[in-house]
């Protein structure tokens, strides 16, 4: 569980206050409802965007849920637990030690 500002949360969302993901906007509803219609064309396995994120090497997933280094990033319980935080001012990059896992 997370502690947001003395307020243990189930989740990490900080914006909102309240802690909850507002609706969708009119753009985010358009662009969900394409990607809907895009997927109904294929099975689950039958393009490339559609296989599991770790297959892809977009995510790394290790032997535990406690070594997923894809959203959110979260602590290893030790192991290569060491994160590299880079900014400039266009960019925020945030480099995991587990299988040098990149977000930018």
């Amino acid at each position: 569980m997370a502690v947001v500002n003395g307020e243990t949360r189930s989740s990490l969302v900080t914006f909102p206050a309240d802690g909850r993901i507002p609706e969708l906007t009119p753009e985010g509803k358009r662009r969900k409802h394409e990607y809907e219609k895009f997927r109904s064309q294929f099975n689950q396995y039958d393009h490339p965007e559609l296989r599991p994120l770790a297959e892809r090497c977009i995510v790394f997933y290790g032997s535990s849920s406690a070594s997923v280094m894809g959203p959110p990033m979260t602590p290893t319980r030790g192991y290569n637990n060491n994160f590299t935080i880079v900014q400039n001012a266009d960019y925020v990059l945030i480099r995991s030690e587990m299988i040098h896992d990149t977000r930018i």
